[in-house]
């Protein structure tokens, strides 16, 4: 007996050729049927693996949160487009075509705006990262505080981050030099950051008592108050060819590697790390990874949360400039 293996995310059992015919599935004794099964299954899991580890060599994000199905369900798009009927055929048209990579992150991107986009980070900022800042800052008798949302969009995270200096400092947010540049290749959305409006879909993960106390409302329209948007300038930038500033003591840049190759990584990491107070943080997507070389400029902070600490070693500050 030869089976004909149809690897495809349709759902459907390969066909088999019994004897010189084609016949279905269901008339194949049920232990052969069992044994089909758990090849077909074996197969399709190794293929989920592949595309996993050449997502992750090639851009940095980790698949292994998704659920499979989200996954299919995604690429089948791609799927019909190139006439592929497997996973299996999909990896080995992305090794062949690099291009495809930016294709395929397109259909994976969940374009998420709002405020305080994943909540534990927003609350580990204010309740850890924060507090170390400030005990940093006393001890050095220094009083600047400087924060860079980088791909910042429309500017939701970069008034969270405001919002929450306001929450953890209080009335001695005054005491403190505060900045927070919003960095975005989309005068657009640039623009629009600007204004500091929003509906309210965006502030989900806002409590009442912030939404009050920090944002004037209008209807289904809510805009941040002047007090937290005087915080906050805006521009525009191109993480790879434009220059960064430098000292921060936090850089968020979030949701915006996957859409690099491995060697912009390097590049993006590099220019980071040189923007970077010596004690600074960087907080990356939930679904990114710092990969290769560039493990070794950072010392993980939480892993959960994929927050990093900038590791001071002269030979990486002074490898490139920047």
């Amino acid at each position: 007996m030869n089976i004909r293996h149809d690897n495809s995310c349709s759902g459907e059992w390969p066909s088999v050729i019994y004897y010189g015919q084609i016949i279905a599935v269901s008339d194949v004794p049920s232990a052969i049927l069992f044994r089909m099964r758990a090849y077909s299954g074996h197969v399709a899991e190794k293929a989920f693996e592949k595309l996993m580890t050449l997502v992750r060599n090639e851009r940095g994000l980790d698949l292994s949160s998704y659920k499979e199905n989200f996954l299919l369900r995604r690429l089948n798009s791609r799927f019909r487009i190139l006439e592929i009927d497997n996973l299996g055929e999909y990896c080995r048209f992305l090794e062949s075509h690099h291009e495809e990579y930016s294709k395929l992150i397109d259909v994976l991107a969940i374009n998420v705006t709002e405020f305080f986009r994943d909540p534990p980070v927003f609350d580990l900022f204010e309740k850890k990262i924060i507090p170390e800042l400030i005990l940093s800052q006393e001890y050095t008798h220094a009083k600047i505080l400087r924060f860079l949302s980088a791909g910042g969009a429309s500017g939701e995270e970069a008034y969270s981050i405001a919002i929450k200096l306001h929450e953890a400092l209080g009335t001695k947010i005054n005491n403190y030099s505060i900045s927070i540049l919003l960095a975005d290749i989309d005068p657009d959305c640039i623009e629009k950051a600007k204004d500091g409006i929003y509906v309210e879909d965006h502030l989900k993960n806002v409590p009442a008592s912030i939404k009050s106390k920090y944002f004037k409302h209008e209807g289904n329209l809510y805009q941040v108050k002047p007090e937290i948007r005087k915080m906050v300038t805006m521009t525009r930038m191109d993480l790879l060819t434009d220059r960064i500033p430098k000292f921060f003591n936090v850089i968020f840049c979030r949701n915006l590697l996957i859409y690099f190759s491995k060697e912009g990584h390097s590049d993006i990491f590099m220019r980071l790390y040189n923007s970077l107070t010596n004690d600074g943080f960087m907080v990356l997507g939930r679904t990114e990874t710092l990969l290769g070389t560039n493990k070794s400029l950072f010392d993980t902070y939480d892993a959960k949360e994929r927050v990093y600490r900038k590791r001071p070693t002269a030979f990486y500050a002074s490898r490139r400039s920047c």
